[in-house]
């Protein structure tokens, strides 16, 4: 799929949790399948703005070249990153946090309103990743027309203009992983991983192997045996340790359980990112 220069290729990586999280996710897999550097500005929490920011920051440090691979994970419109005291605040979802105010939101946070935002800027994004590099990857979490915070569908009157203005943009993105894995439904999530790992069990994010699965669903790069084996160790590392050590909610684990999850589900590493 991707053009690689041994040598000279770099992977970056931009987006939320689905793009760096507390185990392995999507951009390690695509790292040891190329064999190549893998710079990943992702962040928990992070919204459209935030990941816009960083492509900009990312190639005022490194330059981006033809040979790089830039690869995007969009995410949710409602999504309100801060930068303050000189660290990035990204809380998530807007509707689910506790940081701001009802009032507050009520009166400022308009799906509508962020879509016309983010879009601007993941159309701005789009075009200039085109004109640094042929190898690009538009990745997204969920619908973000249908989807606009996250955990329930729009029925927003404007939502046909917006996705009528910015469908070329739109077109460029590959199915979300909502759609893909889970059927734009998160209680199948929850249903796979009570399966898998145990009926108390609680988290929205895609396992190691839902990471490849998603990968190979959108895309037409064939993994090699050895990235499909790595993941499948991954994964099984990642199950055994939530079953013995009892995690039903991750977002809950010990600083000592996290790096242990961490290091166990490692596939490939990541080179230190340098931003603001």
């Amino acid at each position: 799929m991707f053009d690689v220069v041994p040598g000279r290729s770099r992977l970056f990586t931009f987006g939320c949790s689905f793009t760096d999280y507390i185990w392995t996710t999507w951009p390690q897999i695509l790292g040891h399948h190329y064999k190549i550097p893998l710079y990943n500005y992702g962040q928990a929490g992070a919204g459209n703005m935030y990941i816009f920011n960083h492509v900009m920051q990312a190639d005022c440090y490194y330059t981006f070249c033809p040979e790089d691979i830039i690869a995007i994970c969009w995410t949710n419109v409602c999504r309100e990153d801060r930068y303050i005291e000189g660290n990035w605040c990204t809380e998530g979802n807007i509707f689910t946090n506790d940081q701001f105010e009802k009032d507050w939101i009520k009166r400022w946070a308009d799906p509508d309103g962020m879509s016309i935002r983010d879009l601007a800027a993941i159309k701005a994004t789009h075009e200039f990743v085109f004109s640094k590099t042929k190898n690009h990857l538009f990745l997204s979490m969920c619908d973000i027309i249908n989807r606009k915070d996250q955990w329930a569908k729009s029925t927003s009157k404007q939502t046909n203009n917006i996705s009528q203005l910015y469908q070329t943009t739109l077109d460029q993105i590959c199915p979300s992983f909502y759609d893909t894995l889970w059927k734009d439904d998160p209680a199948v999530k929850k249903i796979k991983d009570n399966q898998v790992v145990h009926t108390k069990f609680i988290d929205g994010h895609p396992s190691p192997v839902e990471g490849l699965e998603y990968l190979q669903a959108v895309t037409n790069i064939n993994f090699d045996n050895g990235t499909i084996t790595a993941v499948g160790k991954s994964q099984q590392f990642w199950k055994d340790f939530l079953v013995e050590q009892k995690i039903f909610r991750p977002s809950r684990t010990t600083e000592e359980q996290t790096i242990q999850l961490a290091v166990g589900t490692k596939i490939w590493p990541t080179e230190k990112i340098n931003r603001l």
